[in-house]
Parts: structure tokens; C-alpha cells; sequence
């Protein structure tokens, strides 16, 4: 493609001289037609045109996005010029970000044209939403100098302290509650240090107290709680007058009790939220809480600690923030301490895309704001790659709306949330929105916001998250709804480091979210302490029409967890040491009933009200999902239409059979079996340790599980070697229907 030359162009440069010159050779060093330099020494009255400023000071480059956008949206809007590749180049360096760059359909380029925001080769760039603070000294050498503090005198050797007064911190703003329905302003207050972000001054310092009993008064309760689990035998899971008791005495140590907080999973180990004290009688020791209570009320024994405590500063990395005299207390985590933290600052998003198209954003580093990443809007084609981010506390990237948008090659940790929500197409038509998230590692998240923020979260129709390495986090991995999603080639592994009843990867409650594909994905090494443990895929609460195909799951907890739903594919996967590697059940027709006995008190519209809304009996529905036509005439209670087949489990449990079910009900066939326990089954639910066992080596169980073959040989065929798992397919029998794995290309890709 040629584009017109301006003829005074070559005269003008012989004109300013060699030192111009050699400023010239800067101009496109990426050889695109279209070039544009920014740089921590530019100036947004300068042209662009030069990576560094010209030695007379008279052009160079520019100072910021929106001076960068400007030039651009002018190269853009000349007609008379053909569109070739348009580039904006950061020279390395921090940039602080005070206000959203945002990009508009006046800032897009074409397929053949695309306009690429990019760090320069070689340097970081640092887009910084944080707040620098320095000065601080030592609070032994400033006693009588301050304030009185509540800080325990044996450590003011140790802490660190100074002044936000006149630094243009608002330090009175106070903390604000945060849960798993919560995260639509900014994230909490975070003070940074070596790029780390450092715990808030609690007790204890690390795991948790349990709650000591919840007192049952006269009178109705804040919430009258879960009737059908009553934990104690007596009182109704989650019931409460707003208060709690504790154990111990350590709260008298407090000189008061304003603004300390409490965070714990109070009911459920799904579901936490910090709670402020309202009142404190360590007489009684008793805790009132303030309102809004817990959705799910509070319960005896579960845990929690507190927080936002000066007293508990007592250990290297807490702080603490006094927001009456605007003192900020540190604790620093070595001894040569720079003098020089970060507070975490931007609220707004670094970057907002708005029904643009055709740009992509690369290498940069994005950190130490108290809001999200960046937030892209009803867009076509935009690509995010090769970024950094961590210190965030919003989101790192929100796709909504729009066309093939995502993120890829990227990194993420330290984030107070999730990391990536990909949602498009339209679950009405089934328009695909192709967004994607690949080739990401993604760990340390969902710090604040410990439950229901995953790492990857899927909506609408035809998402991809793929190659992606996630790990160390309190909750989920990846969720999704809708439909036809693409899952595939994931690690993930050390999930639900502090929660129960969860999934690495998870979704529920749906007919007609269906048609995802879970395919040749390696889950290992999952956790789930709370109760009810983990799951690896959790099809929970009748999800159905899902593939789980080519799967490897590693001391996956219950590795393939249908609950109660119908139609999803169970295939080929290998299954090491799991407790069991695949589960169904059926709560339709037991504990969960209230979701389609409409004269039950408790009775849940949830189910019946998305499948009318997809109208399953017009096309696209109809044609997609023929499955879902008269599911209601029948009885949708029954989970039929399962299929486990062709897969390799060792070393644990087979098949669980829960709440009624029973091999009738679902297809078992052509999988090799070479567990101790190849088969539980019960009447009533998982949590009944009463069930009929089917061992490997008693003889009624080939019988029970006839079309399958039992493993009884010496030799496994695998091993585990330096937590890799090394598959031996040679030695499997002949007559296994089982496809080979592409476990080579499972987990991150190294780029060419």
C-alpha cells in the first residue's frame, strides 16, 4: 500500500542539522509506515514523530495516552492519507495514571489497518495507579513527637512511621464491607511493598478463630435460618440475632473497639464477608455486628479473625492506618527498608475501550490501583498480550459485549479479585461473542475477595479460556455460563486453599447453559478444606449438556462431579488417585426437590424460569439442544442421559452413586477400572457414611459393572515423577477404547 509523501519533509530535516539527523533514525524502528513515541520525558505539543527529544528541544516525543490519542485520531481521520498500520511506542519508565485513556470508535483500525498501543522492545513500562509515600521514620525516634498510640511499645523500635497530612491522601475514608456480591466500586486500600501487598494489622496473624456459639434471643430473628441443616441438631444453620460469642480474652487487650473489622466464611465455607463490630462486651464476649449482615447469617464454629487492629501490629509486613491523626504504620519486612511504600490509588480504570475496533495493547505493566484494569465495551477485535499486572484492586481485564476481545501471553498476581470476565453473544440467539483468554498465568488472586471471583469467568455463547497455568487461590479457577464455551489445555492446581463445597471449575443451576466443552485439561493437587470439600469440574445443581473429554485429573478431590443434571459426556479422561473420580447424583429426587414441587414452602423458580426464557422449542434451541424439548412434560427430577465412558482411573475411588440413583439411570461403559474401591452406592446423599461398597477385587463387582474392565494387574500404567505424571499407553489392554492425550501441549505455550 502507498501513501502520499510530503514534499517539504526532506528539506525541512537537512535544514535542523546532523543532530536531527540521528534523532531521525528513531522514527520507525519497528519499520511501520505509521509511528508514534511516548516517553516520560515528551511533551504532548511535540509531534510524536522522535523516540527522544531533539537536542534543541524543538520535537520529540510525546507525554502521555491522551496527547498519543490525539495524534493518532488526526492520522486516522485524514482521508487524503491511506491507512497503513498505525503504532504509539512507551519508551521505558513510570507513568502515572490519574484518569482513564479511554478509546472510542473515532480511535479504531481496520483488519488490514489495526492501530497497536505497545511498550517499546527491551524497556518496561510501568503504568502506575499507586500512591508513593516516603518519609517515614522510626517510631521510637519520634515518641513524645505524636500522637499517643496503641501500638505495643516493644515493637516502636521496629515500626515505621509518618504523616499523610498535606501528601493529598484522603486517609479519612473509611474501610467499606466487601463479600462475594461485592466489587462494584473499588477494591480496599492496599500498601505495597517490593511489589508485595502487605497485611492490615489482625488477629491472628494467620488462620482463623472460630465462632464460640451464636446466641438464639426471644423474638423473631435478623434471618430465620437453613431449616433442612441444622448442624448442632437444634437450631437452624445460619440462624441469628445479629451477634456472635467468642473463646478467649485476647479482645480485652484492646483499647477499643471503633472500627475493627471481622472477616470469616460465617455460615457456608462458600461464602465470606467482612463484618465491622458495632459493639464489643469482653465481659460477655460477645460480638454485635453491624448491619448489612451476612447473606447466610452466622454460625457456631466456623471461623474468622479480625482486622484493622494497632494493637496486633506486632509482626514484619503489617500496617495500619490511624485515619483521625493520619499516621501511617509500618512494619517493614527486612531491616535495610528504602524509606518508600505505595498506596494504592487509581479508582478508575487504567484503560477503557468503548465500541472501538481493530487495536491491541502490548507489554505493558499495570499496577497499584484500588479499581479495575483495564474495561472494554461492546468492541470488535481488540487483543491485550504480553501485560503484567498485579497490585490491582479491581479486575484486571473486562470484556463485555462486542467480537473476538481478549487477553493473551499475559501474567497475573497480587490481585484483590478475580483476574478475567470474557462475556458475549447472545444466549437468545446463540451468536457466538468469541472472546478469549489464552496462554495466561494467572495466581495470588482473589486476595480481598476470596470467594466467587475467579480466576477466569465465562458468560453468554462461545468464549475460550485455553493454555492458561492457574494456581494458589482461596476458591475457583474458571467459571462460565451460557453456552458453547471452549475449555481447554489448562494447569490447574492448588485451588481451594481455604473453602468447601467448591470447584476448580465450576458452574450451576441451568438446563439450558449447555454445549461447553472441558477438554484435555490437567487438574491436580486441588484442596478444600472447608466443608464438603472440592470437585475439579463441579456440574453443580442439574447443569447439563456438558463434554468433559481428554481431562487428567491428579488428587482432584471428586474429580467429575455431576449433581443432579442430565446429558453430560463423561469421556476419556485418566483419573489418578481421586476421592471419587467421578460422582452423580441424584438430589432432584431427594434433598433438592424444592426446585420443582412448586407446593413446597421452599419451592425455587430458578430452573423452570430459564428454561422458558430460552424458549427450547423454537430454533436456534430446538436445533442446538433437541434434548431440552418437553423436558417438562417428563419428569426432569431424573438424571438421565449421563455417559461415562472410556476412561483410566487408579489409585482411588471409581464411581460414586448418591441420592437414588443407580446404574440404570446412567451409561457405564468401556472404562478400565484399577481403583480399590470401583463403586459407592446410596439411597440418601454423600454425606451419609452409610453406603453399599463394590471393591475391586470382589467378584459381584464385574458383574455390576459388566462392560467395563476391572485393572487387576501389578503393574500401573503410569508414574508420578516429579509431580509429573508419565502415562505408559503401551501398557494398557488392547480392547480400551481410550484416545491418546496431548498432555505436551497442556498447560502455557512457550512463544516461537
Amino acid at each position: 500500500m502507498q501513501r502520499s509523501e510530503n514534499p517539504t519533509k526532506g528539506r525541512r530535516l537537512l535544514l535542523l542539522g546532523v543532530g536531527m539527523l540521528k534523532a531521525s533514525l528513531l522514527i520507525s524502528p519497528l519499520g511501520a509506515t505509521e509511528v508514534f513515541h511516548v516517553a516520560e520525558a515528551g511533551d504532548d505539543n511535540w509531534s510524536g514523530r522522535f523516540a527522544k527529544p531533539l537536542e534543541d528541544g524543538s520535537d520529540g516525543p510525546l507525554a502521555t495516552f491522551s496527547g498519543a490519542r490525539e495524534k493518532v485520531r488526526e492520522r486516522i481521520a485524514d482521508h487524503d492519507r491511506s491507512r497503513e498500520e498505525i503504532i504509539v511506542t512507551f519508551r521505558g519508565g513510570r507513568y502515572a495514571i490519574e484518569e482513564s485513556a479511554v478509546f472510542t470508535e473515532a480511535d479504531s483500525g481496520m483488519a488490514s489497518a489495526p492501530v497497536t498501543w505497545k511498550a517499546y522492545p527491551g524497556e518496561t513500562v510501568l503504568l502506575d495507579g499507586g500512591i508513593r509515600v516516603s518519609g517515614f521514620q522510626s517510631l521510637e525516634s519520634v515518641a513524645g513527637q505524636m500522637p499517643e498510640t496503641r501500638i505495643p511499645e516493644p515493637f516502636h523500635k521496629q515500626i515505621q512511621v509518618v504523616s499523610l497530612q498535606g501528601k493529598g491522601i484522603d486517609y479519612t475514608r473509611g474501610i467499606e464491607r466487601r463479600s462475594r456480591y461485592t466489587l462494584d466500586g473499588a477494591g480496599p486500600l492496599q500498601l505495597y511493598h517490593n511489589e508485595e501487598a502487605m497485611p492490615l494489622a489482625r488477629y491472628p496473624d494467620k488462620g482463623w478463630v472460630r465462632v464460640a456459639d451464636v446466641p438464639q434471643e426471644a423474638g423473631p430473628p435478623i434471618r430465620e435460618g437453613h431449616h433442612s441443616d441444622r448442624r448442632d441438631g437444634k437450631v437452624p444453620t445460619g440462624r441469628h440475632y445479629g451477634a456472635i460469642t467468642y473463646a478467649g480474652d485476647r479482645p480485652s487487650s484492646w483499647a477499643s473497639h471503633e472500627d475493627i473489622w471481622v472477616h470469616g466464611y460465617w455460615t457456608w465455607d462458600w461464602a465470606e464477608s467482612t463484618q465491622r463490630i458495632e459493639q464489643l462486651d469482653t465481659e460477655r464476649r460477645r460480638i454485635t455486628l453491624a448491619e448489612p449482615h451476612h447473606r447466610y447469617g452466622y454460625t457456631s464454629g466456623q471461623r474468622y479473625y479480625y482486622f484493622n487492629i494497632p494493637e496486633e501490629l506486632d509482626r514484619p509486613g503489617e500496617w495500619y492506618l490511624d485515619r483521625e491523626a493520619g499516621l501511617l504504620y509500618f512494619w517493614p519486612p527486612e531491616e535495610d527498608f528504602s524509606g518508600e511504600v505505595i498506596l494504592s490509588g487509581l479508582e478508575s480504570p487504567f484503560i477503557r475501550v468503548d465500541g472501538a475496533a481493530h487495536l491491541s495493547f502490548e507489554g505493558f505493566a499495570m499496577a497499584y490501583s484500588r479499581g479495575p484494569g483495564m474495561v472494554i465495551t461492546d468492541s470488535d477485535s481488540i487483543v491485550v498480550r504480553h501485560f503484567r499486572f498485579y497490585g490491582l484492586g479491581g479486575r484486571p481485564v473486562t470484556v463485555e459485549g462486542g467480537h473476538a476481545c481478549g487477553v493473551r501471553d499475559s501474567s497475573f498476581t497480587e490481585l484483590s479479585a478475580g483476574a478475567v470476565f470474557l462475556s458475549g453473544g447472545d444466549r437468545a440467539t446463540l451468536a457466538r461473542g468469541n472472546h478469549f483468554a489464552v496462554n495466561n498465568h494467572i495466581h495470588a488472586f482473589s486476595r480481598d475477595f476470596r470467594t466467587s471471583h475467579p480466576a477466569i469467568r465465562l458468560h453468554g455463547v462461545g468464549q475460550r479460556a485455553a493454555h492458561n497455568h492457574i494456581h494458589d487461590a482461596p476458591h475457583v479457577a474458571l467459571y462460565f455460563r451460557g453456552n458453547d464455551h471452549l475449555i481447554e489445555f489448562n494447569e490447574i492446581h492448588d485451588i481451594a486453599q481455604e473453602t468447601g463445597d467448591v470447584g476448580a471449575i465450576y458452574t450451576g443451576r441451568d438446563y439450558t447453559s449447555r454445549g461447553t466443552v472441558i477438554r484435555y485439561n490437567y487438574l491436580h493437587n486441588l484442596h478444600g478444606p472447608g466443608l464438603h470439600g472440592v470437585r475439579g469440574v463441579y456440574l453443580d445443581d442439574f447443569t447439563s449438556g456438558i463434554d468433559v473429554f481428554g481431562n487428567v485429573f491428579y488428587r482432584a478431590g471428586r474429580a467429575a462431579f455431576i449433581g443432579g443434571g442430565r446429558d453430560n459426556r463423561i469421556q476419556n479422561n485418566l483419573f489418578i488417585e481421586c476421592q471419587p473420580s467421578i460422582q452423580i447424583d441424584g438430589r432432584g429426587l431427594s434433598w433438592a426437590v424444592h426446585h420443582f414441587d412448586v407446593d413446597h414452602p421452599r419451592y425455587a423458580s430458578t430452573l423452570r424460569d430459564a428454561y422458558e426464557e430460552a424458549k427450547v422449542n423454537e430454533p436456534p434451541y430446538a436445533n442446538r439442544y433437541p434434548e431440552l424439548i418437553g423436558l417438562y412434560e417428563g419428569d426432569p427430577r431424573i438424571p438421565s442421559g449421563n455417559i461415562v465412558e472410556n476412561n483410566l482411573s487408579f489409585g482411588g475411588i471409581f464411581l460414586d452413586l448418591y441420592d437414588g440413583i443407580d446404574l440404570e439411570m446412567a451409561t457405564v461403559r468401556q472404562n478400565l477400572i484399577g481403583d480399590p474401591v470401583a463403586l459407592r452406592m446410596s439411597e440418601t446423599s454423600d454425606q451419609n457414611p452409610e453406603f453399599e461398597t463394590f471393591r475391586l477385587d470382589d467378584p459381584s463387582t464385574g458383574e455390576i459393572l459388566t462392560g467395563n474392565t476391572l485393572w487387576k494387574f501389578g503393574t500401573r500404567p503410569y508414574r508420578i515423577d516429579g509431580g509429573q505424571i508419565r502415562f505408559h499407553e503401551e501398557l494398557l489392554p488392547g480392547t480400551t477404547g481410550f484416545l491418546p492425550l496431548p498432555m505436551e501441549r497442556i498447560g502455557l505455550k512457550k512463544e516461537r
